[in-house]
């Protein structure tokens, strides 16, 4: 972790949430906020190799752990897990920031929590200077992914998270003992209600693009391949309306990053003063968060520690510089090293 990284207890008043809050490398004021909320099996933990590039950029960043997952668990009843609940305790989590508007980005199942935030508060630029939603949506996931959640949902009532953890292919992911372990035990720290109630949004959520794009808050759409948790070609669908003028401005790219050498793999043009450009690197990640040595920080394309899904290898981050004219759709393909 960065030297001018910490992890906290956010005290909010919605209550308190494990955070790793990073300042910036700016010696004045940052350039802007970004808070960062995870997927339905992931933590704050995800996002430690994109802290740096945020740092070096110019950003204070924000990791949370969200209501029952990982360093926030304990125990909470289903009510505490609506949409509108979790949604309401990232406003509370901004508040608490008393940072200004932030950049919002929300991965798989946190960006589905970060969607429903902003159209909650419908679009306050009090709150928000941007929305990034990445490898998500715009409705319910795949069938594959259907299937699986049915099934995880049927035995919560008679398993507990730690009987389940050895049927959960997420492991596989592991580079090491050590991150496996690490997977482990966020795991079984969640609430069980938490990932019950995660799973039946996951299964139910509506498209609501047609509602968003009335919002005039940049936006931006990331999503890779592959992904089996939400088809390519529906995220597409779901950005395109997002994108002023009703451009598709899709890049993709087949390149396969190479172990030592980050590669360009997309590019995309974007807009208003909270996103300018948007360009992505790629590199595997050591499990000590180090990235390969790209020459820019706009965009990093990561396997966060390892630790997402299979379906999430192709993470990444769109940053935003300034002034941006569209809201952009990145897509990259990405192969994840192995060793």
């Amino acid at each position: 972790m960065p030297s001018n990284a910490r992890t906290r207890s956010l005290v909010t008043s919605r209550g308190d949430f494990a955070v790793v809050d990073m300042a910036s490398d700016s010696s004045t004021h940052p350039v802007g906020t970004v808070v960062m909320v995870p997927g339905f099996m992931g933590s704050k933990e995800d996002f430690l190799p994109m802290l740096l590039p945020l740092g070096r950029a110019g950003y204070r960043a924000v990791a949370i752990d969200g209501r029952g997952q990982h360093e926030t668990g304990g125990f909470h009843p289903p009510t505490a897990y609506a949409r509108e609940e979790l949604a309401r305790d990232l406003v509370a989590v901004v508040d608490a920031l008393d940072a200004g508007p932030v950049h919002l980005l929300g991965h798989s199942y946190g960006a589905l929590l970060a969607r429903v935030a902003v159209l909650q508060t419908q679009g306050d630029t009090s709150l928000w200077r941007s929305m990034t939603l990445m490898n998500f949506g715009p409705a319910q996931v795949s069938e594959l992914q259907r299937d699986r959640l049915n099934l995880l949902i049927s035995v919560l009532d008679t398993m507990t998270l730690e009987d389940i953890w050895p049927y959960l292919d997420i492991q596989d992911t592991a580079p090491s003992d050590d991150v496996r372990d690490f997977m482990r035990s966020r795991w079984v720290a969640n609430d069980p209600n938490h990932v019950k109630a995660a799973a039946e949004h996951l299964l139910t959520e509506l498209d609501s693009t047609a509602t968003l794009a009335t919002l005039k808050l940049p936006k931006a759409i990331v999503s890779g391949s592959p992904d089996l948790t939400w088809d390519p070609d529906g995220v597409t669908n779901g950005a395109r309306p997002l994108l002023l003028g009703g451009t598709d401005r899709r890049h993709s790219s087949d390149t396969t990053p190479s172990d030592e050498s980050p590669e360009d793999v997309s590019h995309a043009g974007g807009g208003s003063e909270a996103a300018s450009q948007v360009s992505s690197r790629a590199g595997r990640l050591a499990f000590s968060g180090a990235v390969g040595q790209a020459r820019t920080f706009r965009v990093l394309t990561t396997t966060p520690l390892g630790v997402v899904p299979q379906s999430y290898s192709s993470l990444l981050a769109a940053l935003w510089p300034r002034r941006l004219p569209v809201c952009p759709l990145v897509t990259v393909k990405i192969q994840q090293s192995r060793r």
